[in-house]
């Protein structure tokens, strides 16, 4: 049941930089607010099944899920969107009107915090999730 929360994840994830990268060809606007929402309810059966299938107390398991598939899918789609534009995998975009607020707030505090950030809200999140998963 793991492996089918895990895929859910990533068929959202797979779709969301499929359509953000036609837009980006197209030179169209990303509305962050509105798709972020459409992202977390296509993530719904992805999150549910993680929190369904942990044998731990439910509100823990949620909290630790939805910060496991927030930091995963933010590094995860943001390098991913920016290899395939061509650019580098921790490039926060360009100043436009459109940014997200996560890249304004990464181009802030500097390309050091943005990876320690990403990379160990990932690691910590799953981390935990799979020794309290594993936890008989």
């Amino acid at each position: 049941m793991i492996w089918l929360a895990t895929i859910l994840f990533f068929v959202v994830l797979t779709c969301d930089l499929f359509t953000d990268y036609n837009k980006w060809l197209k030179n169209r606007s990303v509305n962050h607010t509105k798709e972020a929402w459409v992202r977390i309810l296509l993530l719904m059966p992805s999150i549910v099944s993680f929190i369904w299938i942990h044998p731990g107390s439910t509100f823990w398991a949620s909290i630790c899920v939805l910060l496991m598939e927030f930091f995963a899918y933010w590094l995860l789609f943001d390098g991913i969107y920016n290899r395939v534009r061509g650019f580098d995998w921790w490039w926060t975009g360009s100043i436009d009107p459109d940014d997200s607020n996560l890249d304004i707030i990464l181009r802030n505090i500097g390309p050091l915090f943005h990876q320690i950030i990403k990379i160990s809200g990932t690691i910590i999140f799953w981390t935990i999730y799979l020794l309290t998963y594993f936890k008989k």
